[in-house]
This record gives C-alpha cells, structure tokens and sequence, in this order.
C-alpha cells in the first residue's frame, strides 16, 4: 500500500532528551511510520537555515530542549474509493483528533506540539530527516473509517444565505474613503503613514482600481502588512471605523472593513491561543506583541462608535457588530449588550444551524459566562469545522481566548469568505 495514504509529520518539543524518546516510543506504538528524535536547533541562525526563515527570537528559551519528528500515514476504506485528498473533508475530524493525541503526548510530557505538514505518502516519506531516527515501520496505517472518524463530526447546517447588492462602481468607495481621509486629516502630512498616500497626488492620478475588493485589499496591506499589526497600524483605526461608519461607503466594503478590525484586533489573542502549551512550557503568560494590544484596545474603545449605527445597520453588519461586542466588551454591563439585540440576530440564525452556535458563543461571551463559553465551543466543534482556529485548543488556552477566537473564525468564515468573492 505504500505511496497511496496521506502523511502526516508532526514536531514535538520537549525538555529533555529522556523525554523526547518516551514520547517518541508512545508514537511508534501508535503506529507512526517513522519517529526520529534530534537535538533542538536553538540558534536563529540554525533555525534559518532549517526552515528558511530568520527571526531573532526563534529558538528562544529552548537551548537544550529537544525535538521529535515522527510521520503518520492515514489511508481511507477501500470500498469507499477515490483517492485520500479527495477524501479529505470526510476524515478532518479523525485528522484533527490524531493532532489533539499528538500534542497530549507532548504536553504530558512538560512540551508542546510544534505543528505538523501534510501530504502525500510518498512525498513525506521521500524528504523526511531520518537523523537521529529511533523507529521505522513499514506498514503503519491509521484506518480514516472506524468509530472515531464516523462520530466525531455533525453534518453543518447551513443558515439563510447573506443578501448582498451588485457590487458597484469602485470610483465610488474609492471617493467615498478618500473623502473620510480628507475629513479626518485634512492633508497626507497630517495622516498616519497607512493612510497618507490615499491622500497623496500620485494616487489621486493614478489608474483606477478594476474592483472595489482590490482597493479594499490595498488598504488592508497598507494598515496590518499580509495581516500582520504594524507600531502604526493602532493609529490607523480611528480612520478605519470612520469609514465603517459612512452612509456613503457601499454596505460591502462596511462589512469587509468591521470583519478587518475583528481580525486584527483578535490576532494578540489567536496568537496566545495557538501557543498556549508552548507559552505554559516556557513560563511565558502571553505572546501579544505590542502592536497587537494596541489595536486591540483601539477597537475595543471604537466599539460604542460602531454599535451607535446598529438601527441603520444591515443584517450582515448587525453579526459582526455583535462580534465585535462579544469579543472586545464582555461582561460590560447593559451600555454594551443593550445595542446587541438578539431579536435581530434570531431572524438571522434558525435553531439548529451553525450560526445559531455562533450567536449563543455572542451571547456566552458578552456575559462573561465561561461555562456558556465552553459549551458554544463544544457544540461547534462536533460540526466538522476543522478550518476554524481555536476549536480544538489545549486545556492552556483560557476559556474567554478560546471563544473569541472561535467567534473570529466563525465570522470570517460565515461573511469574510462570502464578501471576498464579490
């Protein structure tokens, strides 16, 4: 059978050498093909050359730690034919219970799960680092199709679709944004660096933008570079929420920028998520950078400005302004939750589907009730959305992280994805 399954190949990092190859030993008699067990590459330098990536801070802390990389090979039933990738939305659920197995073994060990590739069977087999190898299996398969795989996932329900108009002429939101940077600034001198050049000459004569998704891209760089909070991107936000704000700025765009400022305002927060068992490994309480807290507590003060326009709002807008609420305001009291209205978004999630769940983890989180929190989580994370960060976080992630994250997800996924393709 070899060369028809998918791969898998998981990093583990743990304290000690002794420790690598327990959990190396536990993965082999799990059925891993191969497990290797290796010194970690502490240096940046190292680690740049390994992963073809320089950071300063890679390797931080870890002087002396080690690393297991072990590679699993899952294949499908039989009689189901087609090939495993195509197979692949079936079987997430069994995929991601093997990582949540995974990152237990590390954690039980004082590490963490340090990700893993995915691939085809040959391919991994082929490019995998046999250094340090402690095992090596010839037929290690995971069958896709028993009790685990066939439970663990909820078919999703789907909720009424959004109802969106034709997209427009893009001259108009490009106008319309530069009109608000006008308004706020006056001049490029006088505007943060994300903004000036929309005030700039040569992008007053510049070629016109072919759509308005391309603009709206642009400004996005120009604000959190490939979605990464920049020292001036806080700064920027006040400009932000005014344009989400603007009667004339076409409803899309007003969507697209309130799912922009959840995004970034929760990246701190999904960082610490992820990297909860390595923060607890290490001693660490949060990875937020600097920037990611000051944009962070830039939307959350813009909060009580966004809700304001909730009667004008479209039902689109309504569910991420609930978001926003939920995931910067909870346990505020009723100046915050009474601008949520929940019969506004029942009309908009029918009992039983996806965004039902959505609205109740809203509603858990804006009365800072973990438990609710952990229960909206819970329900989610039997529907098969496997794409959605945090759903299957570690018992090291805070219960409120986990479900403002989940919540971040969820909306990019239910309206970002939608609003991109327009």
């Amino acid at each position: 059978m070899s060369g028809s399954g998918w791969g898998v190949q998981y990093t583990l990092t743990v304290p000690t050498e002794e420790a690598a190859r327990d959990a190396a030993s536990e993965l082999a008699r799990h059925g891993h093909r191969l497990v290797a067990v290796r010194p970690h590459r502490s240096s940046p330098f190292e680690l740049a050359a390994w992963y073809g990536e320089f950071s300063p801070k890679a390797g931080e802390g870890l002087a002396g730690w080690w690393q297991v990389f072990s590679l699993a090979v899952y294949v499908a039933a039989v009689e189901r034919g087609g090939g495993f990738a195509e197979r692949l939305p079936a079987v997430r659920p069994y995929l991601n219970e093997q990582a949540r197995y995974v990152a237990e073994v590390a954690r039980s060990r004082g590490g963490f799960s340090d990700g893993c590739a995915e691939g085809h069977e040959s391919t991994l087999e082929k490019e995998f680092d046999r250094t340090g190898l402690l095992h090596e299996g010839a037929g290690a398969l995971h069958a896709t199709d028993g009790p685990a795989s066939a439970s663990a996932s909820v078919p999703v329900s789907g909720a009424p679709p959004w109802v969106w108009p034709e997209p427009g002429d893009p001259a108009v939101l490009v106008a319309a944004v530069v009109e608000v940077a006008e308004r706020v600034y006056g001049s490029a001198e006088n505007a943060p660096e994300a903004v000036a050049w929309l005030l700039d000459e040569d992008f007053a004569f510049g070629e016109p933008y072919e759509s308005a998704a391309d603009f709206l891209a642009d400004l996005d760089d120009a604000v959190a570079h490939q979605g990464t909070a920049l020292p001036g991107t806080a700064e920027a936000v006040p400009f932000l929420v005014a344009v989400a704000t603007e009667p004339a700025v076409p409803v899309t765009a007003r969507v697209l920028l309130l799912v922009d400022l959840l995004r970034h305002s929760t990246a701190g927060v999904s960082d610490d998520v992820a990297l909860a068992d390595r923060n607890a490994a290490l001693g660490r309480a949060s990875t937020e950078t600097e920037a990611q807290h000051a944009v962070r507590h830039a939307v959350r003060d813009a909060v009580p400005r966004l809700l304001a326009r909730w009667d004008e709002a479209s039902d689109a807008e309504r569910f991420v302004l609930a978001a926003l609420a939920a995931a910067h305001r909870c346990g505020e009291g009723p100046d915050v939750t009474a601008s949520v209205r929940r019969s506004d978004l029942d009309a908009l999630a029918p009992a039983g589907t996806d965004r039902a769940d959505t609205v109740a983890l809203i509603e858990a989180l804006l009365r800072a009730d973990e438990t609710a929190v952990a229960e909206a989580v819970g329900r989610l994370a039997t529907r098969g959305l496997g794409e959605v960060r945090g759903l299957h976080a570690g018992p090291h992630a805070r219960t409120r992280d986990v479900g403002v994250v989940v919540l971040s997800g969820l909306v990019m996924r239910d309206v970002g994805r939608d609003l991109r393709s327009l």
